[in-house]
């Protein structure tokens, strides 16, 4: 075992070493799976859908897909929980129509034109070109700021409708959401504010949110999110094939690198 004096000796902060420990920095994010949050079926959420979810017992859930673009994630969730539910929301109207063709072939799934907040009315929506190049992906609410990764500029402006999680189940009269994911490209926690009255009376089994460089854009921190939903949920940072438990916040913990988490309530931690 290395002595704690030679791990915390000055002699390693110097600058000589620098190189050396923002290299292992950068892998020991990677290992933790930061910034691997944008392939649904590499970063762990098909993972989640086929193992996790399965096992606490929603088996045939109501699923709410925020930010379903393309429509990636709402046909994992058809393929593992095929009598699912499931509505998905993407208010750009081009991709809203491509979504509907997308998922012809999957049954009943209904495509809501408009974005969830946290209030109704309406709201300018941004479409992105990254490096000059259409980048559907990055559309949002949110006004993106600039990057040295790259060239993020609008190529677009629209208004949208909005609506809330908590108004569309007094719509629909729905009593409960089983599943409820958001990949919305910094606004999630504003979904998730909207969705005050559902979360408070119990009424959302379990979230799965993106949290990475757009919360950047939208001021946003996971300490917001620990804040909101800590009291009632485990929260979980989804890896390639499994959940590591955050049982407490620190600030060390506010990566901004594109990274999914998963909310359960805890009454149904018995069935994991």
């Amino acid at each position: 075992m290395i002595p704690r004096a030679l791990l915390t000796h000055r002699w390693l902060r110097s600058s000589a070493f620098q190189p050396l420990w923002e290299r292992l920095h950068f892998w020991t994010l990677f290992w933790m799976n930061h910034g691997a949050g944008g392939n649904c079926r590499e970063s762990g959420e098909e993972w989640v859908l086929a193992h996790t979810v399965r096992s606490i017992g929603l088996v045939r859930p109501l699923v709410v897909d925020v930010g379903a673009n393309r429509g990636e994630y709402a046909r994992l969730v058809r393929q593992h929980l095929p009598d699912a539910t499931i509505y998905c929301f993407e208010p750009a109207a081009e991709t809203a129509e491509f979504l509907r063709g997308n998922l012809r072939d999957l049954g009943a799934i209904e495509v809501m034109v408009e974005a969830l907040s946290d209030r109704t009315g309406q709201a300018e929506f941004y479409d992105y070109t990254f490096n000059g190049k259409p980048a559907d992906a990055m559309a949002s609410l949110e006004r993106r700021l600039p990057t040295q990764v790259g060239a993020i500029e609008v190529a677009r402006r629209t208004q949208v409708r909005l609506n809330t999680v908590d108004h569309f189940c007094t719509q629909r009269g729905i009593e409960g959401i089983d599943l409820l994911k958001t990949d919305v490209e910094g606004h999630d926690l504003s979904v998730l504010r909207g969705a005050t009255q559902m979360l408070q009376s119990g009424s959302i089994r379990v979230i799965q949110f993106e949290f990475g460089p757009a919360n950047l854009s939208s001021r946003t921190t996971f300490y917001d999110f620990w804040d909101l939903l800590s009291n009632r949920y485990e929260i979980f940072r989804i890896l390639p094939s499994a959940l590591r438990r955050i049982d407490h916040y620190e600030e060390w913990k506010e990566v901004y690198l594109t990274s999914n988490y998963f909310a359960i309530e805890r009454s149904l931690l018995t069935n994991l």
